[in-house]
């Protein structure tokens, strides 16, 4: 999808969704002074607040409080949902490279671990690796770039196993075709309650090419542009007085 096509799709997630482009993560490429929309976060609206300095200080003193007592701060309000989708290309040609998204279950709310997981292998199917560790539950579905499955004992397995999660770093590998990654977190009260739920995906190999060719069209067009100065340069500069 381009940029604008999954911005609208992410907004129809719910009414209060609304999103913002991130220019605080991207890729380690050369843009050439080019403004390239590198992903955006989509998240649920806030009632604007007006700060003081009594509320700043409050909020410093709580905050030093909770990890003085290593206390756990939810990184999602509850019952909300949030996204972060990266993208790559020329600028106004962006198109989806990851999309990841995170939604925390209200109280009374919260499906059952089992019933998450069995709805992602009927839409996945078989995870081509699975682990459980009680209070977590995290399934991978993993395949090479010609499209095949990557099963137990691929050394790709692990290459291609791909971090969870709306603020998880974006981890490219030729190696990897199409890769989606599921993370459910346990109630505290009822681990077989779901607190979370987070699902990332991507296409490696496929981002790595987008990666490469918006680069190169970036320098052919950073040295036409040069050459063009130059020729005009050469035409209209005044000679310098020696």
């Amino acid at each position: 999808m381009s940029w604008d096509e999954a911005a609208k799709l992410v907004m129809c997630d719910n009414p209060l969704m609304v999103v913002t482009e991130n220019t605080s993560r991207g890729y380690n490429i050369n843009t050439f002074g080019q403004h390239i929309r590198l992903g955006f976060d989509g998240k649920f609206s806030e009632s604007r607040v007006v700060r003081n300095p009594q509320h700043t200080v409050g909020e410093m003193m709580n905050e030093a409080q909770q990890r003085a007592n290593n206390a756990y701060a939810t990184p999602l309000p509850i019952g909300q949902s949030r996204y972060f989708v990266s993208t790559m290309g020329l600028p106004g040609q962006e198109q989806v490279l990851s999309v990841a998204r995170e939604e925390s279950f209200a109280e009374g709310k919260q499906p059952t671990v089992d019933s998450l997981k069995q709805a992602l292998i009927a839409k996945y199917g078989e995870p081509s690796q699975e682990n459980d560790s009680g209070a977590n539950s995290n399934l991978y579905w993993e395949y090479d770039p010609s499209g095949a499955k990557i099963t137990k004992g691929s050394p790709r397995l692990q290459i291609c196993r791909i971090d969870v999660g709306s603020d998880a770093a974006t981890s490219l590998s030729t190696a990897c075709g199409v890769t989606v990654g599921a993370g459910i977190q346990g109630a505290s009260n009822n681990p077989g309650l779901a607190r979370s739920f987070a699902v990332t995906t991507q296409n490696g190999a496929q981002a790595i090419a987008v990666l490469k060719s918006t680069e190169d069209a970036l320098k052919l067009a950073a040295d036409a542009r040069k050459a063009k100065e130059l020729n005009d340069a050469s035409k209209n500069a005044r000679a310098p007085k020696l």
